[in-house]
């Protein structure tokens, strides 16, 4: 499945947001990409080669609702969305356009509402105390999560990539 095969039948929601996303320019410094929208296709096609729905299906949703939440940070001159997972998985919640969705590709709502939540947080590990640690890495959905770090992750090497889809192949 491709990028554009997935997002065919994807519910207007998602749709719509998609466009809104393709006009936010985040900070080049994490984001080289053009704007929100190539990242998450970028993001989605990486987990798509994994055939994994919990996967791809958080490539998707990860950034959904960055369009929503962003403002101009004045420190940088470019937008940052914070609590935008937080808004997603709300979204998330809320519609059941996009949880009939996740079901019918075969995703699993809760593994994918835990991946959207979490995403942020757990690029924060190196930072937390280790008892906060201890429950992120001790998760029993901690390797899915690991793994998507490093999709979402513009710097992690083409052949990190290809390790992570096939060891995480369905």
């Amino acid at each position: 499945m491709t990028f554009d095969q997935l997002i065919k039948n994807a519910p207007q929601i998602i749709l719509d947001k998609l466009e809104d996303l393709k006009t936010l320019r985040e900070n080049p410094q994490w984001h080289p990409e053009d704007n929100s929208y190539e990242h998450i296709k970028i993001v989605t096609e990486r987990a798509l080669g994994t055939n994994d729905p919990n996967l791809f299906l958080t490539g998707l949703l990860h950034d959904i609702c960055k369009y929503d939440t962003h403002h101009i940070n004045p420190k940088t001159g470019f937008p940052t969305s914070p609590g935008h997972e937080l808004a997603a998985i709300r979204l998330m919640e809320r519609n059941e356009d996009i949880k009939m969705f996740i079901s019918d590709l075969g995703g699993d709502f809760t593994t994918v509402h835990y991946l959207v939540k979490e995403h942020m947080r757990v690029k924060q590990i190196g930072v937390m105390r280790k008892s906060k640690v201890d429950a992120i890495v001790n998760h029993p959905l901690y390797p899915y999560l690991a793994c998507f770090t490093k999709f979402d992750s513009m710097f992690t090497p083409d052949d990190v990539i290809a390790e992570l889809q096939k060891q995480f192949k369905r």
